[in-house]
C-alpha cells in the first residue's frame, strides 16, 4: 500500500517557541507534522446525494444518489466502458500553487474483471497510489501542492497496475466523503522536494491543534529529497511514540545510507541506537524505551572518529557518555524519515517535531527543548 505525495517545499525555517532563541541557531531542517494548525479554509465537501456534484468523466459513466454502498451513504460511482483506456472522474477544485489537504474514502469492489485499485491525481501528477486496494473502503489522507486545478480519481488495472488495461463493463470504483482543505504552508519545512508516504495524521498527541504522523510498520516513509546529516557536527531531535518495534525489529527514525547515519528504536535492548558508519553502535540505556509512550529522543554526534556520540531521552543523558558510533560517513542516500531507503525498516508508531542542527546543542538547550515540548 503506497501513499505518495510530491511536495515542493519553501526555503523557510519555522521558528521554535522556546524562550531561548539560541535553539534556532544552526537549525537547518525541521518537520513539525502539524497540519491541523495550518488549515486555512474548507474549500470543498462533496455531496453526491442528488447526483455527481459537478464531477465529469473521461471515459466511463459516473452516477450519484446511490443509497448505501458497503456501509457508506451516497458515494459517487465510476463505471468503466469497454475501450481499454484510462478511466477517471475529474472536477476543478484547486488553485495552482496552493497546498491542500485531502480526506476521502475509495472503494474498489473485489473480483472485477480487470480493475484492482485506484489512483488520485492532481491533473497529471500522482497524489495517492492505491494499487491493489480493493474489497473494502480505503481511507485517504494526503497533502499535496496543486499544479493544476483538477482533482482526478482513476481506476487502475490489476495486472500491470497501469490505467490503459481497464475497460471491462464491471470495472468500477466509488468515492465517498471528499473533504478538501487549503493549508497555509506545507507540513515539512526544508529547502527541497520531498516524498511522503504515511498512514494518517493523528490528534492523540497533547490534544488541540498539535498533530503527528503515523507510520505503519510496513512501508511508510518520508524522503526529504537531500541529506541534512552529513559527516560533521550534528544534533538530531525527534518526538517518538513506538506502538511496536518496527519492521525487522529496528524501527528507523532517520536514515541516510547503509554505511552512514542510522537513528532507530531497537527491541534488542528496548532502547535507542545510533550508527555513523552503518555498523558501529552507540546506544541509550537498556529498557530506556517502553512501547506506547511518548519520548523526546535526541542524539549529538561530532565529526570525531571516536567518542563522538551522546544520546538523550527526555532531556537527560541515557547510556554511557561519549560513545563511539563509528567514523561519520558521507550520506549514501537522501535523508529518509521513518524507514530505510529500501523500505525494510519501517517505524511502527508516531513521529513528530523532528529537528536537525549543524552544531552540538548544549545540555541546557537539550533540557529546554524537552521542556518546551512538541509544537
Amino acid at each position: 500500500m503506497k501513499r505518495i505525495i510530491l511536495l515542493t517545499l519553501f526555503l523557510t525555517i519555522a521558528l521554535c517557541s522556546s524562550p531561548v532563541s539560541t535553539l534556532n541557531a544552526g537549525k537547518i531542517a525541521e518537520w513539525q507534522m502539524n497540519q491541523s494548525a495550518e488549515v486555512m479554509t474548507r474549500d470543498y465537501t462533496s455531496d453526491f446525494s442528488v447526483g455527481v456534484d459537478g464531477f465529469a468523466t473521461v471515459r466511463g459513466t459516473a452516477t450519484g444518489s446511490l443509497g448505501v454502498i458497503n456501509g457508506r451513504t451516497d458515494p459517487l460511482k465510476l463505471v468503466a466502458n469497454t475501450n481499454n483506456s484510462s478511466h477517471y472522474v475529474n472536477k476543478v477544485l484547486t488553485t495552482i500553487g496552493e497546498y491542500y489537504h485531502l480526506n476521502t474514502e475509495i472503494y474498489v469492489p473485489s473480483g472485477q474483471t480487470t480493475a484492482d485499485g485506484f489512483a488520485i491525481f492532481d491533473g497529471g501528477v500522482l497524489v495517492y497510489d492505491g494499487a491493489s486496494l480493493n474489497g473494502s473502503w480505503a481511507p485517504v489522507s494526503v497533502d499535496y501542492l496543486a499544479t493544476t486545478t483538477g482533482l482526478r480519481f482513476y481506476l487502475k488495472d490489476g495486472t500491470s497496475f497501469t490505467f490503459a488495461g481497464v475497460g471491462a463493463g464491471d470495472d468500477s470504483l466509488y468515492v465517498y466523503g471528499i473533504m478538501l482543505n487549503q493549508v497555509s504552508t506545507p507540513d515539512l519545512v526544508s529547502s527541497n522536494h520531498a516524498t511522503m508516504n504515511y498512514t494518517a495524521y493523528d490528534t492523540s498527541m497533547y490534544g488541540g491543534l498539535n498533530k503527528c504522523l503515523l507510520f505503519d510498520g510496513a512501508d511508510s516513509f518520508i524522503d526529504a529529497g537531500t541529506d541534512f546529516i552529513g559527516a560533521g557536527n550534528v544534533t538530531v531531535s525527534a518526538w517518538i511514540y513506538t506502538e511496536g518495534w518496527g519492521e525487522g525489529l529496528e524501527g528507523m527514525i532517520l536514515f541516510n545510507g547503509g554505511s552512514s547515519f542510522q537513528f532507530y528504536a531497537s527491541t534488542s535492548k528496548d532502547n535507542i541506537r545510533v550508527r555513523s558508519d552503518g555498523s558501529t553502535v552507540a546506544e541509550s540505556a537498556t529498557n530506556s524505551i517502553v512501547l506506547n509512550t511518548w519520548y523526546n529522543v535526541l542524539v549529538t554526534r561530532t565529526s570525531a572518529t571516536t567518542s563522538n556520540t551522546n544520546i538523550y531521552i527526555n532531556g537527560t543523558l541515557s547510556g554511557t557518555a561519549n560513545q563511539n558510533s563509528g567514523t561519520p560517513a558521507v550520506a549514501g542516500t537522501n535523508l529518509i524519515i521513518g524507514n530505510y531507503d529500501t523500505g525494510a525498516r519501517t517505524f511502527d508508531g508516531k513521529l513528530d517535531d523532528i529537528g536537525i542542527w549543524n552544531r552540538i546543542l548544549t545540555t541546557t538547550e537539550i533540557e529546554l527543548l524537552y521542556d518546551k515540548g512538541p509544537e
